[in-house]
């Protein structure tokens, strides 16, 4: 009989990886509930995921370590997301922070920023991400709104959240109410991070 490891099992082998055994004896003594358990069934998909992008640029995630000021906040953060949309752009990140030919894109405040973000956020900053390039006369709410199956509201909500969390800008000459947006600095870098 082959024994199928636990998400706790896996969840805890992610922690002692990346932190060692102090860390997890931490989490051990904290936590003792269910929410524990489902932050550590996310954790371990976190593990899959972050595991299948470092491979894809040749790192062994066994051998990989993190700082735990860079590892801590965003592993406490990527265990509470459930919703697929946002584990992938937390499993980006930690790919980013520790991979050494990428972890200088790395910065704190991207976990903040993905904290505060809805599936939609995820999907919209990148529908936009991708349609820097594309040559479109149509009004990027519009466009966004058709290419992703949301009704023009939604994506305009999601350019405002996007707004405040200063990843895109208004147009200079039309105001985001109008549709018109674009990726500032920091919409840019955080992309280029998870895309690294």
């Amino acid at each position: 009989m082959t024994d199928t490891p636990s998400p706790i099992g896996e969840g805890l082998a992610l922690v002692r990886q990346v932190f060692g055994e102090v860390a997890t004896d931490v989490v051990k003594l904290t936590f003792g509930n269910r929410l524990h358990e489902a932050q550590l069934e996310n954790a371990v998909k976190l593990r899959t995921k972050t595991k299948e992008r470092l491979a894809s640029h040749g790192i062994e995630m066994d051998d990989a370590r993190i700082s735990p000021n860079v590892g801590v906040p965003l592993l406490e953060a990527a265990q509470n997301e459930s919703r697929e949309e946002l584990q992938e752009l937390w499993a980006k990140l930690l790919a980013c922070a520790i991979n050494p030919k990428t972890s200088h894109l790395y910065r704190r405040q991207f976990v903040g920023i993905i904290r505060a973000f809805e599936p939609i956020d995820a999907l919209v900053i990148q529908e936009l991400d991708r349609i820097r390039s594309v040559q479109t006369q149509e009004n990027p709410r519009n466009y966004v709104a058709t290419r992703l199956g949301f009704t023009q509201d939604q994506v305009q909500m999601s350019f405002e959240s996007l707004r405040d969390l200063n990843c895109v800008a208004a147009t200079a000459d039309r105001p985001i109410a109008g549709g018109a947006v674009h990726l500032t600095v920091q919409g840019r870098e955080l992309l280029r991070a998870l895309n690294a």
